[in-house]
């Protein structure tokens, strides 16, 4: 699909072979271009797959125990979705990954470098660490920056004790 991962690998493949890259939706609606506006078409079938959890019995009571989970059906993938959501996963995650498969590739710190190649964080920043790991402020791929107005968001959370 044309979403992060698949646009990423589509890109890396074509240095060296020629490549197809298909996507189930089309492109992004122009709403999709405002922060935090994926609200508005989070429930459209053009853009969203609407998938849901298995039922629950003690989770998302307001969904009948099925939570929708949000998944891009468009170029861009859910990255298009304007939820200004990035996040590895957890280490546990890979390194299970790695257990199961018997695959020692797959274990967090042997990837972690993968992650390193396409993050960076724009702007005035503490360094956030991750395990091993600190994100560095460099041109990739995937740029994480500070909305307009966030100083506002930040000032209020010292007022309030917070360490930002």
């Amino acid at each position: 699909g044309g979403g992060t991962a698949g646009c990423i690998l589509a890109s890396r493949l074509s240095k060296k072979y020629s490549v197809l890259l298909l996507e189930a939706g089309g492109d992004p609606p122009p709403v999709q271009n405002v922060p935090a506006l994926n609200y508005i078409t989070k429930d459209s079938p053009d853009i969203n797959f609407l998938y849901r959890t298995q039922a629950e019995k003690n989770a998302g009571r307001e969904f009948e125990g099925r939570i929708p989970i949000s998944t891009g059906k468009m170029l861009g993938g859910s990255s298009s979705s304007g939820g200004m959501i990035w996040e590895r996963g957890h280490p546990n995650d890979y390194n299970l990954w790695a257990s199961l498969t018997r695959d020692d590739s797959w274990k967090y710190e042997k990837i972690v470098k993968y992650f390193n190649k396409i993050e960076s964080m724009v702007g005035q920043t503490k360094p956030r660490r991750i395990g091993n790991n600190t994100m560095r402020s460099r041109a990739r791929p995937l740029r994480d920056t500070y909305a307009p107005g966030i100083k506002y968001w930040l000032k209020a959370g010292k007022e309030l004790g917070f360490d930002v």
